[in-house]
This record gives structure tokens, C-alpha cells and sequence, in this order.
């Protein structure tokens, strides 16, 4: 449909677009549709292979709610095209269909022109319903093409819409009407350059003079085809040009020039490889030869029109070549193969008939099942839009339901977010003032509260202490302390007990007087408890006679549960804090006892040997005696300044890991007679918790060296190698053997915090000859 270079533009351009983008697929989509219709006249093998990719790429890629609409349609036109041309009609309308409702959903939509795709798609339909004899519907579709043309000024469309028009005035015997619009056809194709058309014009009225008989008007019209198809090049064009070329001169008696002809059509079309025409002119070639009485030749050129007519399945040209064949062995005197040939003339006339009435029957059962789904999807649409209404009524109900429920969600939404900042306060170790000032304003804002206040018993439980209070002014000061309490409000708080309620505080006994004077109007006052134990009330004020519904005292009475779990989680934390002191005290008596006390037992002893010595006048007794007495001193000195370090550790936190070292060795190590050098290096990248373990990992190493090596020298390398901090503790003490000391001495501590940083560690040592432990950890982002 379009020149050589029109196809090569296209071709270089889908070779460029061959991105894997959502752009770049859309664009190839479109560029493989457009390739395919160019190639549908002269090339149906490969606009087929790029018809039904682009169908694949439409199917896969969504294009909002589904598959590329607009690429699925595209695709099916030239699909329907390429079957109406090939005799495929049912396969060909059921495209066809398709495609057209496509083109029309797109167009109620508002998509990018695609008048031309729904043109060709009524060209389409238009020629199916013309084959199968419907001629009435292929003018109907042929008009509805033209107006689509004449809408948008597609004057190459409109001169094709013509054609389709004249070609069905021709086959219902309208034959002065179909020359004038292929005469004008003609006209107005040379007028905007439009060669195919023009090509097909001339064509086309040689073949209506030629019906008619007037053969000199034929004869000009084959010969102008012919040297516009020879200028182009339309290479299938050619082949049609020159077969009626040869006809027309045969008719004319030009027996010579008729047979030239046609041998030329043959020759173009073997060169094209079409085999349909192939078998075509090799038939009439065929019944030429035979009416000019060259039988041979005759018998060979029909023999091979009924081979290569087979080997395509081209029942027609098997009929005709077959019926030839029959009238030569007749013209020969041989009946039997005459019969022959007539009997599968026949064989197969009967068969094409029952398949176009068979292909008729699939057509039109294509079109009414096409026209009932239409149908069914009015009836959907019309029951959609029913619903549509029905939703529309039930969504303007529902608004204002809508609207108060929100109201209420948002009203849940902030007891949610009260509750939840009561439990993570539960689980801060603060002062209860300073928790209540966090916490009071939500409380007053999700009850709806003009005031509050929060009172708890003292460890008398005989007086309630005004823990926190918010907007009670100067009445605040008069429900301090209170110490004297009315006896039904005792009673009220010596065990678990439902809410108090007034809307007349004034009036309302139970309470002290201090709260009655208050000159507030509504309470609500809720038991805090911890466990099943009393520990105060939460009072809820208001200033106007608006008494608490049901909900708001389940609200209030949750948020004092609350509120008693930041007490019971206040005492456990207390508790935990005695219990821990407790412990390090009994800690460092064991450390004192197991080591100070032990080593101070063993002075008296070096110095009562050493006293004994003296007394005996033996100075080496007496030499090493006080040399033992020295180093058991020096340790007993290394351990009370470890123990001391333990009592008052560097904050961590606020010093940082190598600074924290750096004072760990000022404190300890180098005051003793210990030698030590350090490498600290500072390190990036490490978070807390790591740092904090790797503290007490060079922590324990050193306590190690200090309790167990009575080593004279320690090195301590900490260091960043990459993504990795190595450590290193190495002395010169005296060394043990590791596979039967490899659980004591705090290594277990050790390993346990290495395997929580996913590090590794590895201990050598040898008695009498120190120990190495090395440290490496990973850093991680």
C-alpha cells in the first residue's frame, strides 16, 4: 500500500524503537501496525508476522485499566484484511468485528484519531460481504467508509472507498456507473499522486470494456495500467496488467501479441513466487493453445496449472484446469480420460460450493453473534447505569452517616493515641510530676473535661497527696494533702469499688469538703489501682451539669487502669533498682573476700616468715620472704584499684569508647607497676550497642590480665581495618593451657558478646609464656 520507501522508513524506524521502556514498547506497537498495513498488498507472509506481534506486545502491556486498545485494533484490521484476502471470511469478519468495536470504544473515549484504522476496517467488512454475493451490506460498509474519508479529508481513502464501490456496481451490473467513478478515480489518483489507485482504475476498466466487448477502450485502458504498475514498480500489479493485456489482444486476433502477454505475466509471476497467479495464466495459456489446436502444449501448460493450483489448494483453478482438460481429451478422442477429468471438475465444484455455503453460514453466524453480544452489552450498560443510580442513591444516605462517623473515628482515633503514649510512658523510667504533665492534657481532651485531677494514698494509705492536676487555679492548693477524709469515702477506697458520678458537686457528701468547694458542677471520680489495690483516684471535672455517659466512664475507667500500670511499672522499676544494688553489693563482697582478703591473709604469712627469719638470722629466708611479700602487696594493690574502677566506671555514653578506655587505663592499669602500650585508634561507623559491647569485651580482657596473668607487660591495639575493628590484648604473665581453661576466666563473657556482633575471636596461650587474645568485628551500615 505505500512505496518501497515508505516501507524502508518504517523498517529502519522499528529496528531504532526496540527499548524495553513503556514509551519505547507503545512506539514499536505502533510502528510494526503500521509496517504490517504497508506490506498487506505486496508482502501478506510477513505483514501477518508483524500484525500478530504487534497483537502479542498490545495483549502483554497495560494501558490503564487493561490491554493496549488501540494496538489491539489496529492489529485485527490488518489481520481481517489479510484473511478477507485470502478467502478466510469467517476468521476474517470475527477480526474485522473486533477490531471495529474497538475503534468505536476508543473513539466514545476520546483517544487520538483513528478514523483511518475504522475506515479500513469497513473496507474490509465491505469486501467479505461482497464476495459472498451480500451485496446491499457492501455498499452500506463501502459508504460508511467514504464518509469517514470525506470527515477527515483522506483523499487517498476516499479514491479507495470508490473503488469499492464501483467494483460492487460491476458485479451487480452497473456498468456505465462503475466506468465513470474509475474514470474519475483515475483523474483524481494522478491529480495527488496516487499510483496504486490509479494503477488499480485503469485495471479495472479494462476489465468492465472488456465485458462489454469494447475492446479498443480495454485495449488503452490495460496498456495505461501496465506502464503505471512498470513505473512504480507494483510487481503483483504487473502480473494483472499483463494477463489482461494478453486477453484483450487475443480477442483482438493478435494471437501473437496476446501469447507474448501472458507468457510475460507467467514469467513475472514465478519470479514473485505467486503461485495463485502462476496457476492462473499457465490455465488460460493452457485453453489458448488448445483452441489454437497445439495440443502438446496445451496439455502441458494445464497439467502444470492442476499441480501448482494443488499444491496451494487453490480449488478454483483446479476446477477450471481440470474442465480444460477434460474439453482437450475429448478434442484428442480419449473419453476415459475426459471423463476423468470431468468427474473431478465436478468433485470439486461440488466440494467449493459446499464450503462457500459453509463459509456463508460461519459468516453470518459471526454477524449475529457479533450483533447479540452488542446487544447483551446494551443490556449490561442499561443495567450498569440502573446500578449506577442505585449506588448514587445509597452513597447520598450514606453521607451524612459517613460524615458523624468520622467524627467518632477521629474522637477513637485520639483515646487510641492516649493509650498508647500512657503505655510508653509506663515504660520511662521519669519522675511521676513530670509524667502527669505529659500525660493530663490528653486525658482532659479525649473525656471532655473542663479539669482533672490525680490523687494517690501515701504509704499510710490514711491521707491522699495531689499528684498532678490541670486547670483547677486556686482550688488546687485546697486538695492538697488531705488528711482528714469523710468515712464513706474511706470506705470507697479500702477496696476496688464503681465510679462516683454527681452533676451536683456541691451537694455531693462522699467527698471531701475540699473538693465541693471547688465551684465545679459535674464529677467523675475512678478508683487508680494496681493489681486489685488502691492507690488513688483520677477525678474528672466539669463545669455545667453535663453528666458522663456510659462511654465516657469506660474511657475514664481505662485510662485509671492505665494510669495504674505506670505506678505498678514506677515500683517495679524502683524495686529492680534495690535489688540491683543489693546485688553488686554482695558482688563486690565476694570479689573482696575472694581476692583482697585472700591476698592480705597471704601478707601476714610472708610476714610472719620473714619475722621467724630475722629471728634466725637467715637473710636468704628472709630475702625472699619480702620479695614475696612485695608482689602479694603490688596485687593487692592492682585489685583495689580495680574494684575502686568498678565502683565509679566511665560513662560510656557521654565519653565515648576510646576516651571511656583511655580512662579505664589512667584509673587502673597505669597505677599499677603494670607496663602497658596502647594503640587506640577512633573508629566511624560503629552504632552504640556495638560500641557498648566492645568496651566491656577490652574491659574484661584487661580485668583478665590483672586478676589471672601476673604479667609485668600488656599490649592493647583497638583498630579499623576496612568495614572490620580488631581488637588485640596480649601480655607476658604466666600463660595457661587453653583447652582446659578455655570456659573461665570471664572468656565465656567474652564469646557470649562477640557472637552477639557476629565477630570472631580467637585465644592463644602457652603456660609460662602470656596470652594473645585477638577481637574482630564487623561494621554495618
Amino acid at each position: 500500500m505505500a512505496p518501497t520507501t515508505t516501507i524502508d522508513a518504517l523498517e529502519r524506524a522499528l529496528v531504532e524503537a526496540g527499548g524495553t521502556v513503556v514509551a519505547d514498547v507503545f512506539r514499536r506497537i505502533e510502528l510494526l501496525n503500521a509496517l504490517a498495513w504497508e506490506l498487506s498488498d505486496s508482502d501478506a507472509s510477513h505483514a501477518l508476522e508483524f500484525a500478530e506481534t504487534a497483537y502479542a506486545l498490545s495483549d502483554a502491556q497495560l494501558d490503564h485499566d487493561g490491554p493496549y486498545r488501540r494496538g489491539l485494533a489496529y492489529s485485527l484490521r490488518t489481520q481481517g484484511y489479510l484473511d478477507m484476502r485470502t478467502g478466510a471470511y469467517p476468521r476474517g469478519m470475527e477480526r474485522l468485528l473486533r477490531a471495529q468495536a474497538l475503534f468505536e470504544a476508543l473513539r466514545t473515549d476520546g483517544a487520538p484519531p483513528i478514523e483511518d484504522g475504522l475506515g479500513d476496517v469497513f473496507d474490509g467488512i465491505a469486501g467479505i460481504y461482497a464476495q459472498m454475493g451480500d451485496y446491499p451490506e457492501a455498499l452500506d460498509y463501502s459508504y460508511k467508509m467514504l464518509a469517514l474519508a470525506e470527515a477527515r479529508g483522506d483523499l487517498r481513502r476516499i479514491l479507495n472507498a470508490r473503488n469499492n464501490l464501483a467494483v460492487i456496481f460491476a458485479q451487480t451490473g452497473e456498468f456505465e456507473r462503475a466506468i465513470e467513478i474509475q474514470h474519475q478515480n483515475a483523474r483524481d489518483a494522478v491529480a495527488i499522486g496516487y499510483q496504486r489507485i490509479e494503477a488499480i482504475a485503469y485495471l479495472n476498466l479494462s476489465d468492465l470494456y472488456l465485458r462489454l466487448d469494447r475492446l479498443t477502450s480495454a485495449l488503452a485502458a490495460a496498456e495505461q495500467g501496465l506502464a503505471v504498475v512498470r513505473a512504480v514498480p507494483f510487481a503483483i500489479f504487473e502480473v494483472y496488467a499483463l494477463d489482461r493485456l494478453g486477453r484483450i489482444r487475443l480477442k483482438l486476433g493478435d494471437h501473437a501479441g496476446g501469447l507474448d502477454a501472458l507468457e510475460q505475466a507467467l514469467a513475472a509471476a514465478r519470479r514473485l513466487g505467486s503461485q495463485h497467479n502462476e496457476a492462473v495464466c499457465l490455465t488460460f495459456l493452457g485453453r489458448v493453445y488448445n483452441e489454437l489446436g497445439q495440443l502438446d502444449q496445451a496439455r502441458d501448460f494445464l497439467e502444470q496449472a492442476i499441480a501448482v493450483a494443488e499444491s496451494i489448494q487453490s480449488k478454483p483453478e483446479q476446477i477450471t484446469a481440470h474442465l480444460a482438460l477434460a474439453e482437450l481429451f475429448e478434442r484428442q478422442d480419449e473419453p476415459a480420460l475426459a471423463l476423468a477429468h470431468v468427474k473431478q471438475h465436478h468433485a470439486l465444484k461440488e466440494l467449493v460450493a459446499g464450503e462457500k455455503a459453509n463459509q456463508r453460514l460461519k459468516v453470518l453466524q459471526v454477524i449475529h453473534d457479533t450483533a447479540t453480544a452488542r446487544k447483551e452489552a446494551l443490556t449490561f450498560q442499561q443495567r450498569a447505569d440502573e446500578l449506577q443510580r442505585i449506588v448514587d442513591e445509597r452513597t447520598a444516605e450514606l453521607r451524612d452517616l459517613v460524615a458523624s462517623l468520622e467524627q467518632r473515628v477521629a474522637a477513637r482515633t485520639a483515646e487510641v493515641a492516649t493509650f498508647f503514649d500512657l503505655t510508653l510512658l509506663a515504660g520511662q523510667a521519669g519522675d511521676l510530676a513530670d509524667v502527669f504533665l505529659q500525660v493530663l492534657p490528653r486525658i482532659i481532651e479525649v473525656t471532655r473535661s473542663d479539669a482533672i485531677s490525680v490523687h494517690l494514698l501515701d504509704e499510710s494509705r490514711s491521707e491522699l497527696h495531689l499528684a498532678g492536676q490541670l486547670n483547677l487555679g486556686a482550688g488546687a492548693a485546697a486538695i492538697g494533702p488531705l488528711k482528714k477524709l469523710p468515712r464513706a469515702f474511706r470506705r470507697w477506697l479500702a477496696q476496688p469499688a464503681d465510679p462516683l458520678l454527681s452533676t451536683d458537686l456541691a451537694i455531693f457528701t462522699t467527698l471531701p469538703a475540699a473538693f465541693r468547694a471547688l465551684g465545679l458542677q459535674t464529677y467523675l471520680g475512678v478508683q487508680i489501682k494496681v493489681g486489685s489495690r488502691v492507690e488513688g483516684v483520677l477525678g474528672c471535672y466539669r463545669t455545667t451539669d453535663r453528666g458522663y455517659g456510659i462511654d465516657e466512664v469506660a474511657l475514664v475507667t481505662a485510662l485509671a487502669e492505665q494510669i495504674g500500670m505506670m505506678l505498678a511499672a514506677q515500683q517495679l522499676r524502683q524495686n529492680t533498682r534495690a535489688l540491683a544494688i543489693v546485688e553488686e553489693r554482695q558482688r563486690l563482697a565476694r570479689d573482696m573476700h575472694d581476692s583482697i582478703s585472700q591476698t592480705l591473709y597471704s601478707l601476714t604469712l610472708f610476714a610472719q616468715t620473714g619475722l621467724e627469719a630475722a629471728e634466725d638470722g637467715d637473710g636468704a629466708r628472709l630475702a625472699l620472704s619480702l620479695e614475696k611479700l612485695k608482689k602479694t602487696a603490688l596485687q593487692a594493690l592492682r585489685e583495689m584499684r580495680l574494684l575502686l574502677y568498678e565502683l565509679r566506671p566511665a560513662d560510656l555514653q557521654r565519653e565515648g569508647l576510646v576516651r571511656a578506655l583511655e580512662l579505664r587505663l589512667d584509673a587502673v592499669e597505669h597505677r599499677t607497676d603494670l607496663q602497658i602500650s596502647a594503640r587506640l585508634d577512633e573508629l566511624t561507623g560503629l552504632d552504640p550497642r556495638a560500641e557498648a559491647e566492645l568496651y566491656y569485651i577490652v574491659v574484661e580482657a584487661l580485668n583478665n590480665v590483672l586478676k589471672h596473668a601476673a604479667a609485668s607487660e600488656v599490649a592493647l591495639l583497638l583498630t579499623q581495618v576496612g568495614h572490620e575493628v580488631r581488637v588485640e590484648v596480649c601480655d607476658d604473665g604466666r600463660g595457661f593451657d587453653v583447652d582446659k581453661r578455655r570456659a573461665g576466666m570471664g572468656l565465656r563473657n567474652i564469646a557470649e558478646r562477640v557472637a552477639r556482633l557476629n565477630g570472631w575471636l580467637e585465644l592463644s596461650s602457652t603456660p609460662g609464656e602470656g596470652t594473645r587474645l585477638e577481637v574482630a568485628i564487623p561494621i554495618t551500615a
